[in-house]
């Protein structure tokens, strides 16, 4: 993951051709007031027409959404290694994840809020600082006892 997208929206689907489009649109609808995003569809080994209905999407949306949807026919597996397939393909620093039989709502992939970053930041930095002291004392604890 080499974060060249801020959102990585992740969709698995099996067996979803009643519900893969809706999905998708309302992903579609979400994603208009971002700019930075991509969308995996995970195309789970379907055996229905999920693939026809996926496609049939591509050819009916916005240029612009296309342009950020990448979609992977992939055998069938459990979810988890179907996202786990979607996480190692995906290029954003935040991850998220949509049910196939699911919808998006407007507001799902972004905030305005500048807060949100400030605190993102600083929830970041906490973390980092407490890993930096539990190693440090760790490695001085060590060194006490001739480790």
């Amino acid at each position: 993951m080499n974060s060249r997208y801020f959102n990585s929206i992740i969709v698995c689907a099996f067996n979803e051709e009643e519900n893969i489009f809706q999905c998708l649109s309302s992903i579609e609808k979400a994603v208009q007031k971002i700019i930075n995003y991509e969308v995996l569809v995970i195309n789970n080994g379907s055996s229905d027409n999920t693939n026809l209905k996926i496609k049939d999407f591509f050819n009916n949306s916005s240029k612009i959404f296309v342009n950020n949807l990448k979609v992977f026919n992939i055998d069938h597996v459990g979810l988890s290694e179907a996202r786990n397939f979607g996480i190692k393909e995906c290029n954003g620093a935040f991850i998220s994840f949509v049910d196939a039989d699911a919808y998006a709502e407007c507001r799902s992939f972004w905030k305005d809020d500048a807060d949100f970053y400030e605190s993102f930041d600083e929830i970041a930095n906490t973390i980092i600082a407490e890993h930096i002291e539990e190693a440090t004392a760790e490695f001085q604890l060590e060194l006490d006892l001739g480790v």
